[in-house]
C-alpha cells in the first residue's frame, strides 16, 4: 500500500456524493431519532388523555371527552361505506348530543334506546358513561339531524331551523369509535416518512460514490506505480484554475474536475474539446475528461493551451530519448 499525501487522497476519494451521502445519513438518523422521541412523547400524552377524559361540551372542541347518557335514539344517519352511524343522546339534564358509533350497539346503550322508545312502565336504566373525541358537525350531518330531531317531539314547533338546532346540540359531536394512536394522529407518520426519504437519499449517494470509486480503481489500476512520483510533484503545486481541481505538474496531468485521473504528458496524443468538455486522448484512443468548460470560466483557453504545450514538450523529449537509445 503506497502512502500518499492528504492532498492526493482528497483528489482521489473526496467528492460531492460522499459529502451528500454522509450529510443525509447524519441528518436522517438525527431526524429519525428525534421522530422516535416525539412519537413516544405523543403516545404517552395520548394514553394519558384516554385515561383522563374531560367533560363533553358540544359547543367547544375539548379533545377526548366523556358524557353520561340517560336516553339514546335510533340512528338518524349512516355512512354506508365506512359503516358508522349517528345518534341523538341525552344526558341527565336532557341536554341533546350527537353521538357517532360503529358496529353493533353495546348492550348498555341498547338498553337506553329501548327505554327511550319504551312505555312508562319500564324501569329507568342506569346512566351510561361514554367517551370519545370531539368532531365538528358539518352541513350534511346537520341536515340529517334537523330532519330527524323535528320528528322526535310530537306537537313541538315543526319544522325547526338549522340555527335553532345549532343552539340546542352545539357545533360538535362525540365520536366514540375506538381509535388507536395512529388513527387519531396520522400526522405522526411524517416524523418517520421524511427522515426515511433523507436516509434513502444518503444510501443512494453512498452507493453511487462506491460505484464511482470502484470504476476509478479499474480505470487507474495501471497507474499505481506513477502515483508516488505524481504525488511528490503535486504537493507544492496549486490548482491551475482556482476552484477547479486540475493540476499541471512537471510531468503529469492530475485532475478531479469530473473524476479522478492521472496522465503523464507523454501519453497524451492530442488535446481536444467535445460537448463542453476538455479531453486528453491517450494512445489507446481513450478520451479522458480533463475539465468541464463551463466550470473553468476565463481560464479555460489558458488551460487548454498550457496542456497542449506540456503535451508537445513531453512527447518531443520522449522522441529524443528514444532516438538516443536507438543510436546507442
Amino acid at each position: 500500500m503506497v502512502s500518499l499525501s492528504k492532498k492526493m487522497l482528497r483528489l482521489r476519494y473526496l467528492e460531492k456524493r460522499l459529502y451528500a451521502g454522509i450529510a443525509c445519513l447524519v441528518l436522517g438518523i438525527s431526524s429519525l431519532s428525534a421522530g422516535f422521541l416525539l412519537c413516544h412523547i405523543a403516545k404517552q400524552n395520548y394514553e394519558k388523555e384516554l385515561k383522563n377524559p374531560g367533560m363533553f361540551d358540544s359547543f367547544s372542541d375539548n379533545g377526548y371527552c366523556s358524557a353520561h347518557l340517560q336516553y339514546l335514539t335510533e340512528y338518524f344517519a349512516e355512512h354506508v361505506k365506512e359503516g358508522y352511524r349517528f345518534y341523538f343522546g341525552f344526558d341527565l339534564a336532557s341536554q341533546p348530543y350527537v353521538i357517532c358509533m360503529a358496529g353493533e350497539v353495546p348492550e348498555d346503550l341498547q338498553s337506553l334506546i329501548d327505554y327511550t322508545y319504551g312505555t312508562d312502565e319500564m324501569k329507568l336504566p342506569e346512566p351510561v358513561e361514554i367517551a370519545g373525541f370531539c368532531e365538528p358537525l358539518d352541513t350534511e350531518i346537520m341536515g340529517f339531524a334537523r330532519d330527524s330531531y323535528s320528528q322526535l317531539w310530537k306537537g313541538s314547533q315543526l319544522p325547526i331551523s338549522a340555527n335553532q338546532l345549532s343552539e340546542w346540540i352545539g357545533s360538535y359531536y362525540l365520536d366514540i369509535r375506538p381509535r388507536g394512536f395512529w388513527e387519531q394522529n396520522p400526522w405522526a407518520v411524517q416524523l418517520f416518512f421524511i427522515p426515511g426519504l433523507v436516509l434513502t437519499a444518503g444510501v443512494f449517494f453512498l452507493i453511487r460514490y462506491g460505484m464511482k470509486i470502484r470504476d476509478q480503481k479499474k480505470r487507474t489500476a495501471d497507474l499505481d506505480e506513477l502515483l508516488p512520483l505524481a504525488d511528490q510533484e503535486l504537493v507544492e503545486q496549486e490548482e491551475f484554475i482556482k476552484g477547479v481541481p486540475v493540476y499541471l505538474t512537471e510531468h503529469y496531468l492530475i485532475t478531479a474536475s469530473y473524476y479522478f485521473d492521472l496522465i503523464p504528458y507523454d501519453r497524451i496524443t492530442r488535446v481536444l474539446e467535445s460537448g463542453g468538455y476538455l479531453l486528453a486522448v491517450t494512445p489507446d484512443e481513450r478520451a479522458h475528461i480533463v475539465a468541464v468548460k463551463k466550470r473553468c470560466g476565463n481560464g479555460y483557453e489558458t488551460l487548454k493551451k498550457e496542456l497542449e504545450m506540456n503535451r508537445c514538450e513531453a512527447n518531443m523529449e520522449k522522441e529524443n530519448d528514444d532516438a538516443i537509445i536507438s543510436c546507442n
